[in-house]
Parts: C-alpha cells; sequence; structure tokens
C-alpha cells in the first residue's frame, strides 16, 4: 500500500528499487507469445518495465490470501485494493477476475500472533451452558495455546475443548505460544448465561 500512495501521488522518485546481486539480463531469444515481434518487443517490455523503477506495476495491488498458493491448488482466494484512482479489475488476462475487492487497509495488514477462537453450543436439541471452544492462530513457529477462564490461571489446551458456563458473566482468553516460549497478543470473549 505504502509504494501503490507514492506512485498514486507522482512520489515514485522518493522510492529506492533494491537489486540484488544477479546482474538484470536481456535474453536474446523472444518469448514465444512475442516471437512475432521479435526483439524489439522485449526490449519495449524492458522499458516499460523499467521507467519508474517499476513503480507503475504498483497501480492495481492485491494480495494472495494464503502462503501456500505454490504448494497447493486452489489457494485461499485474492484480496485486491480499490479506491478513487484504483477501480477493481473485472477482467484479467482476458478471463473474469475472481479477486475479492477491499477499502479497508486492515484487510491487507492484519495483525500476526493472534489467536481466533470459535464458541459455539454443544451440539443437542436445546441450547445449554455447554459450549465448545475452537482455536485457530497464525503465529509463525506456533507450538501450543494457552487458556483462562473466568481471571484464573493460564492452562495449555488443544484446538478444541468444552466450556461449562455458569451463572452470570464468563469469560475466556487464550493467546499461542510459539516454538521460543513467546507468547502472542491474548484474545477475550465474554459472554454472560442465564438459565
Amino acid at each position: 500500500m505504502e509504494i501503490h500512495n507514492y506512485w498514486l501521488g507522482g512520489r515514485w522518485q522518493e522510492v529506492d528499487m533494491v537489486r540484488g546481486r544477479a546482474p538484470l539480463t536481456i535474453s536474446y531469444t523472444p518469448p514465444e507469445i512475442w516471437a512475432k515481434d521479435g526483439m524489439e518487443r522485449v526490449h519495449r517490455e524492458f522499458e516499460k518495465l523499467l521507467r519508474y523503477n517499476v513503480m507503475d506495476y504498483y497501480n492495481f495491488i492485491s494480495v494472495e490470501m494464503g502462503n501456500d498458493h505454490l504448494s497447493k491448488s486452489g489457494g485461499k482466494g485474492e484480496l485486491g485494493w480499490a479506491d478513487e484512482h484504483t477501480p477493481p479489475r473485472l477482467v484479467r488476462c482476458n478471463n473474469p477476475s475472481r479477486i475479492v475487492y477491499t477499502q479497508d487497509v486492515g484487510d491487507l495488514y492484519w495483525p500476526i500472533n493472534m489467536v481466533h477462537m470459535d464458541v459455539k453450543c454443544k451440539e443437542g436439541k436445546k441450547p445449554s451452558r455447554s459450549m465448545v471452544v475452537g482455536l485457530e492462530n497464525n503465529m509463525p513457529n506456533f507450538s501450543f495455546y494457552q487458556v483462562r477462564i473466568d481471571g484464573r490461571n493460564w492452562r495449555r489446551r488443544p484446538e478444541k475443548f468444552p466450556w461449562e458456563l455458569k451463572q452470570g458473566k464468563n469469560s475466556i482468553e487464550a493467546r499461542a505460544i510459539n516454538k521460543f516460549g513467546v507468547s502472542g497478543p491474548t484474545s477475550r470473549i465474554k459472554v454472560k448465561y442465564t438459565s
């Protein structure tokens, strides 16, 4: 988003493009899709690529929602950015676009190391005080979960466990612990139960 905003503001000169040690090389055999245009097309494409330090490639931005898209088929979808200067692309590479668009920066920069708690009533014909808690996290090097119920001591818990509500106010807190013993932020839920 920062590069996108610099590009839209015409401030592309203020962004440094850092290149690795490998030099940028041009093939002297054009790709098959440009074969009829020959090397002139290759040179034109490289001129376009480098004219603003590749900044115009940040006009349309999107994020692959998952870090396994190169190892699994399907993936979790793609999230694109849209604003008054950047409308959604409905067609991409001559195919209908499957990108879901957002205007909320928080969708692109979600916090890491968080625990998501999914609290549901235990399956049965009637609602009861018996809950099932499911935990998920996005912590790198995750090791285990810690849970604290009603302010008592932290206890190690599996990703799914039962929770019996008491009459009145109930609270549950969860956090992820990584392989180095570092805990993530605490997620909290409060539930009021009356029978």
